[in-house]
């Protein structure tokens, strides 16, 4: 039977304990333990360190569409995104949704006017189409009426990042999870691990020896999967009594964890590498040749260097620049269909004239140089 290190009160079986990830799974992080905890504490520090973490995170999430370990969607990041005087809300898809629907109805002279704006044609005919039925009307009861669907380009997304203590205590968290998958469950409930433990439960003695958000120390450069993976190196030192961890969120948010300075096991040197993306992932030993105290001696973080480090990843996300395969096909779709409705046709073929064919090329023109542009039709 074992003890959950972070309260030694329950005790569980072998491998029964709360499932903690090396990686968030918010994060899209698969690797586990079952040896380190019971299932209340792994509660209670989700919601007091491991949420904030996760929500200071998720629009990197959301913008990669990560899955997450228990394969759920990332969340939806709400009025994340500027658009001219307007806010939208950015889905994992890298859709762009109003937060609600504008409506506007005037009655004068008992005739009533109305203006509706939503995020597609549907959604406004469905709203149109409530507020008559309310009112005992139907569209065909509608005497005169413009769709104007409008494309615009220039989208926006700003979020600072700035990492909490409690956002540093689920980093060792972490750090100390991976560590629990390469030694004894004995080993991880001995006394050098004690520090640790307390700071992440919370207590602040050692606050300022174990994680630091570091640009100093260099990573290894191989061992990697792509520019926006998480990594974490696990080095425990005989000679020097030291354990240490690095992680890496990301691919550019760097971390060095003192995990003990009175390590008495053997020396210690793996990597569990995972693209979130992806979910590919590399897990081994590594060849040790780092010089813990000189980690220790000279971590620090130093604003350009950080900016440096997270240029890869916000180029991978820019490069994409929030539109996917999928939307493209969806925005050529809607062109067609469109440019179909205007001419009074019924599909695309080679019978149509050169008239359909030159707007529908102009259409997909604007759409790919990102020209802002708008098509009206009648609604009756």
């Amino acid at each position: 039977m074992l003890n959950c290190i972070y309260c030694d009160k329950p005790k569980f079986t072998l491998g029964k304990g709360s499932k903690e990830h090396a990686i968030l799974s918010s994060l899209g992080g698969r690797k586990l333990s079952q040896n380190i905890c019971c299932v209340d504490c792994n509660n209670r520090l989700g919601k007091s360190i491991d949420d904030g973490l996760s929500n200071n995170l998720s629009p990197i999430s959301t913008q990669l569409n990560i899955k997450t370990g228990r394969n759920k969607k990332a969340p939806t990041q709400i009025n994340a995104v500027k658009l001219g005087d307007e806010s939208y809300n950015l889905l994992p898809t890298g859709e762009m949704l109003r937060s609600g629907v504008q409506k506007e109805f005037n009655k004068s002279e008992g005739v009533t006017s109305f203006r509706i704006i939503a995020n597609n044609k549907e959604q406004a005919l469905k709203v149109l189409e409530g507020q008559l039925k309310a009112k005992g009307k139907s569209l065909n009861d509608v005497k005169d009426g413009i769709i104007t669907e409008v494309s615009q380009y220039g989208a926006q997304i700003s979020h600072t990042f700035s990492f909490t203590e409690n956002d540093l205590r689920s980093i060792a968290k972490m750090a100390l999870t991976m560590l629990a998958t390469k030694i004894s469950p004995e080993r991880l409930r001995d006394k050098a691990f004690v520090n640790v433990v307390n700071y992440i439960n919370g207590n602040d003695e050692y606050a300022d020896d174990i994680v630091f958000s570091d640009t100093n120390t260099e990573f290894p450069s191989e061992h990697k999967l792509s520019d926006i993976n998480h990594r974490i190196f696990i080095y425990a030192s005989q000679e020097e009594n030291l354990c240490i961890a690095l992680v890496e969120l990301y691919g550019g948010f760097k971390f060095s964890v003192l995990l003990s300075r009175e390590w008495c096991g053997p020396n210690l040197a793996c990597c569990y590498v995972i693209d979130p993306i992806t979910t590919e992932k590399l897990d081994y030993d590594i060849c040790f040749n780092t010089n813990l105290n000189f980690i220790l001696a000279n971590r620090a973080c130093h604003q350009e260097k950080a900016i440096q480090q997270l240029k890869p990843l916000f180029d991978f996300i820019t490069e994409s620049d929030f539109i996917t395969e999928s939307d493209l096909k969806r925005e050529e779709a809607k062109i067609i269909s469109a440019n179909l409705e205007k001419f009074n046709l019924v599909s695309l073929d080679s019978n149509c004239s050169e008239e359909v064919l030159k707007a529908i090329v102009t259409d997909l023109t604007q759409m790919y140089l990102k020209r802002p542009s708008s098509t009206r039709s009648k609604l009756v």
